[in-house]
């Protein structure tokens, strides 16, 4: 049993690796795809299969068939989506004083 606020550590953990490419780098690369895919299903299964989004309320969309849910998520992709924008552009001035540290 997780709770929504472990669901969103585990996904700003799993992001953490594309947080410091930008910081190191200036730009993404493709080292943290798997990462990236993994934050992914956990933010669409925060939403659509455990009903935890604000906005969409406590419904689950994880007993629709695959094509169904596809046409669907041009009308509510933008919430799990927006679940990983959040953590991913949220400002951190303690990734940024990492980098400072690491980065002599």
């Amino acid at each position: 049993m997780l709770r929504r606020s472990e669901l969103k550590a585990r996904m700003a953990l799993l992001l953490g690796g594309r947080a410091a490419e930008l910081l190191v780098f200036g730009e993404p690369s493709t080292g943290a795809a798997d990462d990236l895919a993994r934050a992914s299903d956990l933010a669409r299964d925060l939403v659509l299969r455990f009903g935890m989004d604000e906005a969409l309320g406590p419904v689950t969309y994880a007993d629709k068939p695959v094509d169904m849910l596809l046409g669907e998520q041009h009308v509510h992709g933008q919430h799990w989506s927006s679940e990983g924008r959040m953590l991913g552009s949220a400002p951190r001035p303690d990734l940024k004083a990492l980098k400072q540290s690491l980065c002599w």
